[in-house]
């Protein structure tokens, strides 16, 4: 009698234990199915939610190209979202303009310089720069360290003044200089915290100085190549040739194609070009160093600020959170960057539009991001209302209906005498209004009107043409005040 035999006829035997058998194993199997794919489940839920909460943060805000990387450890994970001008998916290689994301890498090309003797900290701007002057109450003098904490006591009007320029692709960094030369110092050197962007176009031109190579040069030399930041440039000739498309203005919360405005001095301090990709393996030697910085050098990078709400060296810092963070903005870009050294975590988001009165959603997606991998709720998008615009919308219509009655009066017939002294009074009302409406705006939002025609293009449009609607009105109530004055009525 066989073997198999047997087993067959105890089988055949005991029925209920054969059934009983076979449900245990389709339990067991079942069971541990349920177990692999909850593990599934918690590897890939983070992932899929933020490119859900991407893609919905693409759509409410119009944002055309969006590139994120996020990194843990090892662990590495990359969402993309739209399309750039030409119609190309944007990947974690598309090149977006960075914006203040440059501070922090020209902070590294300055501890550089340090390693080398080429400069110190304590080294007055003025050794370098001999043809910079400035004014400060006490002759104290500007040093490097003052640059990189943002201390030097430059004002952050006087910075917006000569930043975002039009200068030549060759000496642009040189020529902001020389515009911001005598400048008057709003507080002594050292004294007070003020961001002004202003404070690393001088860097810049240190490094130019000490150097005597163009600044994209040396930052190709010195920084990115060593990174292997490949597709990062602080020239926009080299960033084009590379495939570098331009982004949106925002209109209303809608993408218009830019017009690629670029400052060629202003690479130092927001008009690097860069990758998701190549900014994550510049955020992975932020938290672990390498061959190109000592140590000392790195630490002296991550050196906290000296109060809460200030700045570090080329960077800013959440004691609340304990993470390094940078924002950044260009007329058509949005970025935001972090590291976390005591967790090794570390994210960048790029976009390629931007507004003033949007700046906050960046911030708030990439927050979201970070919940999110934290195994958190992300914070709820926050709709796109424009109130500002809309304000200036209602206004310049209803500015124009008033004209439109006003031109419909003059020309049936002319104005009674006995209103002629109030319609004089009423035109130079007017008439001083347009006049003063730009400045005044500007006055507001503590920037010159250049800024806010770059980085809010419809609220500048907008009362422009308020501008000129009560401009229109006063000619209109002057002409009829003359009228009724020569017809003697």
């Amino acid at each position: 009698m066989s073997e198999t035999d047997a087993a067959g006829r105890g089988t055949r035997r005991h029925p209920f234990l054969k059934r009983t058998l076979v449900i245990l194993a389709m339990v067991l199997v079942a069971s541990t199915m349920l177990v692999v794919q909850r593990g599934a489940a918690t590897e890939t839920a983070p992932a899929s939610q933020m490119g859900a909460y991407l893609a919905q943060a693409g759509e409410q805000y119009g944002i055309p190209a969006a590139s994120l990387v996020m990194a843990e450890g090892p662990e590495v994970h990359t969402e993309n979202w739209g399309t750039l001008a030409d119609g190309s998916p944007a990947t974690a290689d598309t090149q977006y303009l960075i914006g203040s994301l440059s501070k922090p890498l020209t902070a590294l090309a300055v501890v550089l310089l340090l390693e080398d003797g080429a400069i110190e900290l304590s080294d007055p701007v003025d050794t370098h720069l001999p043809g910079f002057d400035y004014v400060s109450a006490d002759g104290s003098r500007i040093t490097i360290d003052h640059l990189l904490r943002q201390t030097s006591g430059i004002s952050a009007h006087d910075s917006l003044e000569v930043t975002d320029g039009d200068y030549p692709a060759s000496g642009g960094i040189s020529q902001a200089v020389s515009r911001l030369s005598g400048v008057t110092l709003q507080s002594d050197p050292g004294a007070e915290y003020e961001y002004a962007s202003a404070n690393y176009l001088l860097l810049g031109a240190v490094i130019e100085s000490v150097t005597g190579r163009p600044f994209a040069e040396v930052m190709a030399e010195r920084v990115f190549q060593p990174l292997g930041m490949t597709r990062t440039f602080a020239s926009h000739d080299a960033a084009s040739a590379a495939g570098y498309q331009p982004g949106y203005q925002s209109w209303f919360g809608h993408p218009l194609q830019s017009s690629d405005f670029y400052d060629h001095s202003g690479a130092p301090y927001g008009y690097t070009i860069s990758t998701a990709n190549d900014l994550a393996a510049f955020l992975s030697f932020m938290q672990s160093g390498g061959d190109l910085l000592e140590d000392s050098g790195l630490r002296l990078l991550q050196t906290l600020p000296a109060e809460p709400g200030t700045y570090g060296y080329g960077w800013r810092y959440a004691a609340d959170e304990g993470l390094f963070f940078h924002g950044g903005a260009t007329p058509h870009s949005r970025a935001e960057m972090f590291y976390d050294p005591e967790r090794n975590v570390s994210g960048v988001l790029l976009t390629n539009k931007y507004h003033t009165l949007e700046d906050q959603q960046v911030s708030t997606v990439l927050a979201g991001m970070r919940a999110i991998s934290e195994g958190s709720e992300a914070e709820e998008l926050t709709e796109q209302k424009h109130p500002v615009q809309w304000t200036l919308a209602v206004t310049l219509l209803l500015g124009v209906l008033l004209l439109v009655r006003s031109v419909r009066r003059l020309l049936q017939g002319k104005p009674a005498a006995r209103r002629r002294a109030l319609r004089l009074i009423a035109a130079v009302l007017l008439a001083a209004a347009s006049a003063g409406v730009v400045p005044l705006l500007a006055y507001a939002m503590g920037t010159p009107w250049h800024s806010i025609r770059l980085f809010a293009p419809d609220v500048a449009l907008l009362v422009l043409c308020l501008a000129g609607v009560l401009a229109a009105h006063a000619l209109v109530l002057l002409v009829g005040a003359v009228r009724s004055r020569v017809g003697g009525r």
